[in-house]
């Protein structure tokens, strides 16, 4: 699976900048993104309604379980998603960082965790959680929220080594933090094994910088060229 944990849409540079996002999106898309989170300055860079635009043109869930529009109890964007893996079933939740934004209201990721984890055990037998809530957060979350195997964390503090939850057994990976100019070079690559009762048996994790050990994907790097001449 291809996952990000958020601040994924809009960053200082064109053509991010100039389309709002859709560039980004669009290539998203062409990679073959299984499920993306919502981080803070997504929303806070975007409006509402730009934000549905890019939920839309997603070929992809984008995920945020504590992001409700304006004051409202209607949700931004689905809470997470199933998908079917080999013979399980996995359930992957988004958590996005608080702060205040105009148009939304970004409530508590743990709480929503305790909300939303027991209602995605009912369905899968695998729960992954998403999050820009940072990795602080995060850890809390994982000793206080059972039956969550992996995170995949995001926001500004790193861990080089994935962590390991005494309490639950949970697991957190985070890749990279992104700065202005240099976000996505770096990617974590995670190889986890799992009974068949869906009980994580196993793991590893290694981050990849892509440096030019790396050739360009061809259909990638054009669709980028087609943005950037776009964006001129």
């Amino acid at each position: 699976m291809v996952l990000d944990a958020g601040d994924a849409l809009l960053n200082d540079k064109d053509p991010a900048k100039s389309t709002r996002g859709e560039s980004s999106v669009a290539l998203m898309n062409a990679i073959g993104y299984d499920a993306v989170t919502l981080g803070l300055k997504d929303v806070t860079n975007l409006s509402v309604d730009e934000l549905r635009q890019r939920i839309e043109q997603a070929e992809f869930p984008m995920l945020s379980a504590n992001i409700y529009v304006g004051d409202s109890e209607e949700l931004l964007a689905e809470p997470y998603v199933v998908l079917s893996v080999a013979d399980h079933k996995v359930g992957i939740v988004g958590l996005t960082d608080t702060g205040e934004t105009e148009g939304v209201t970004i409530t508590d990721p743990l709480e929503a965790a305790r909300e939303w984890v027991p209602r995605v055990q009912q369905e899968a037998d695998i729960i992954i959680v998403l999050s820009h809530a940072g990795l602080e957060t995060d850890q809390e979350i994982a000793a206080n929220v059972p039956g969550i195997d992996v995170f995949v964390s995001g926001g500004n503090t790193t861990s080089s080594q994935p962590l390991v939850v005494s309490s639950t057994g949970t697991v957190l990976f985070h890749a990279a933090t992104s700065r202005p100019g240099y976000a996505g070079e770096q990617v974590g690559l995670g190889r986890l094994s799992f009974s068949k009762e869906g009980q994580l048996t196993d793991h590893e994790w290694q981050r990849i910088v892509l440096d030019t050990a790396f050739e360009d994907d061809p259909e990638i790097a054009a669709l980028v060229q087609e943005f950037k001449a776009a964006a001129e």
